[in-house]
């Protein structure tokens, strides 16, 4: 009879660790902490830095980086649909964190309203990058952590108090409607102490031979700012033997910029490092919130090997 007591008590223990064992083993994994980041179009340069900042960051304290773009800067059904799948993620990782560069038209906020049906029942954070938004209006502003940016009419006249030349011999161009290039411009104008030409277009296609066509009628106008990078880029062929000045540090402008024979003569632009890292750090530190001014850089022939500027050079693969 006692050996019969003692072999059910040792199958009990039997079943009993099994059961622990099985309960282990079904145990769910933990997920890996994530941040998501939804910027704009993945062939500018500028997008791709900011990318690699926050990338780099979330190496450094192990957190997944999930980054999604958008064919170009005005596809707002490309980023809806990439927003609206945040939820699928959410199975899979933990969510610490969104960082989204948001596109929206007049009327139209179904990105914000889209990614605020989601976070309403959650406790994660928003962090606004690059594109400033409408608080007042929009569906995110209860759930917006942090801004992160740069003030752009400040950088506009921080350009016309470094190149200190006469507004009459100045002709300037930007895109047309776009909020960053006009306060740009305002900047530019205030600092100088006068308005100036401009040549508004309507995106970044705008052949040599139409910018060619315009500077005849501005013969006088040696030096040329150019208040989006990627319009600087498309014509920059025309320019050749006037002054150039563009905002952004696009590859080809640092390229000119470095050759015997450039015309670009400086750059100025957003510290896309600072500004992903900050953006990273802005959902890694709980403490850290509200509206973070990143200072432009502003380098010039002289300048282009300064330690500043030195991640961009990196970043381009470029020996100098």
């Amino acid at each position: 009879m006692k050996k019969k007591i003692l072999f059910c008590l040792a199958m009990i223990a039997c079943l009993f660790i099994a059961s622990c064992g099985n309960d282990e083993e079904n145990a769910p994994a933990e997920k890996k902490k994530a941040i998501v980041t939804y910027l704009k179009n993945s062939t500018i340069d500028y997008w791709k830095q900011i990318e690699s900042a926050i990338n780099s960051e979330c190496e450094a304290m192990n957190f997944k980086s999930i980054v999604y773009y958008v064919d170009d800067d005005s596809d707002i059904d490309g980023q809806y649909k990439a927003v609206s799948g945040i939820a699928k993620l959410q199975e899979t990782y933990d969510i610490k964190g969104v960082i989204i560069a948001p596109i929206y038209t007049e009327g139209n906020h179904k990105v914000e309203e889209s990614l605020a049906d989601f976070i309403s029942g959650t406790k994660i954070p928003v962090v606004i990058i690059d594109s400033p938004v409408d608080e007042k209006n929009n569906p995110l502003k209860n759930y917006i952590k942090a801004y992160v940016g740069t003030d752009n009419k400040t950088a506009g006249k921080s350009l016309a108090e470094a190149i200190n030349v006469e507004a009459s011999t100045v002709f300037a161009a930007r895109i047309k409607n776009s909020t960053p290039t006009t306060a740009r411009y305002e900047g530019f104008c205030e600092g100088i102490g006068t308005s100036i030409p401009i040549w508004e277009t309507l995106n970044d296609n705008e052949t040599p031979a139409a910018m060619t066509e315009k500077l005849a009628d501005y013969a006088n106008a040696q030096n040329l700012v150019f208040f989006n990078g990627g319009l600087c880029v498309s014509v920059l062929d025309a320019c050749k033997g006037k002054n150039v000045y563009s905002f952004d540090a696009y590859k080809p402008l640092v390229q000119d910029m470095i050759s015997e024979n450039g015309c670009v003569k400086g750059i100025i632009t957003q510290n896309t490092f600072l500004m992903g890292q900050k953006a990273a750090f802005a959902v890694i530190d709980n403490a850290t919130s509200g509206n973070i001014f990143v200072p432009t850089i502003y380098v010039t022939r002289e300048t282009v090997r300064s330690n500043e500027f030195r991640p961009f050079i990196n970043y381009f693969g470029m020996s100098i």
